[in-house]
């Protein structure tokens, strides 16, 4: 066993999406049919979710209504049987709570927040198909590499390193609440989903440059 040396997972590379391309996605769901059901409202709210919280599309499936609190979001027993409550930025708690305006009166009894037309719990492969769908209509399908809903994710958590202060506590913090975020046990795992995307760059340029003229690293 192990003769050759332990299996090493190799990563996929992530599409990275801009924000301009985020807002895009959500802008297209907005458009999509039947006019006047709830159908653009969830996906448009689901796709801004995601990107604005890193949530796992599983977690975020499987939140019910009453997860939704002033607190902000409530995910329950996730991948590594863990809790935790994520604070939402104004605007994407505005949002969610336009959205479960309209999506409460839809009469059923389906505890979710995202349901299907039918009114049953949504399931993934179905958000995917959809995602399939919108991100071809925004004429990305066909890049390399191809976008895949789980891309969100990385997005969320770039945007995040990307917007931390520049200095070590203050990176180290971020890292800390990134960890939270994600949901991860360890922070080493929150790093499988940090891209150097040319804000980073950037950004690690002009901290060299302040540090090369004296200032703080």
């Amino acid at each position: 066993e192990n003769a050759f040396g332990r299996h090493q997972p190799r990563r996929r590379p992530p599409f990275l999406f801009t924000p301009a391309e985020v807002a895009a996605l959500v802008r297209t769901a907005q458009a999509i049919g039947p006019e006047g059901t709830l159908r653009p409202h969830l996906y448009s709210t689901l796709f801004g979710l995601l990107a604005a919280t890193g949530l796992r599309i599983s977690e975020a499936l499987n939140l019910r209504i009453e997860d939704v609190t002033t607190d902000g979001l409530i995910v329950r027993n996730t991948k590594f049987d863990k809790s935790r409550l994520l604070p939402l930025h104004p605007s994407t708690k505005h949002r969610l709570e336009s959205y479960l305006e309209r999506r409460l009166q839809e009469a059923n009894t389906c505890p979710f927040v995202f349901i299907s037309t039918k009114g049953g719990h949504l399931h993934a492969n179905t958000v995917r198909n959809v995602f399939r769908q919108l991100v071809a209509g925004m004429g990305i399908a066909h890049c390399t590499p191809r976008p895949r809903l789980h891309d969100l994710r990385f997005y969320f958590a770039n945007q995040a390193l990307t917007n931390s202060p520049a200095d070590h506590q203050g990176i180290s913090r971020h890292m800390v609440a990134l960890t939270t975020y994600l949901g991860h046990s360890d922070a080493r795992n929150s790093y499988w989903y940090l891209e150097a995307t040319p804000a980073l760059f950037s950004k690690i340029a002009e901290c060299c440059e302040a540090f090369v003229e004296g200032g703080s690293s």
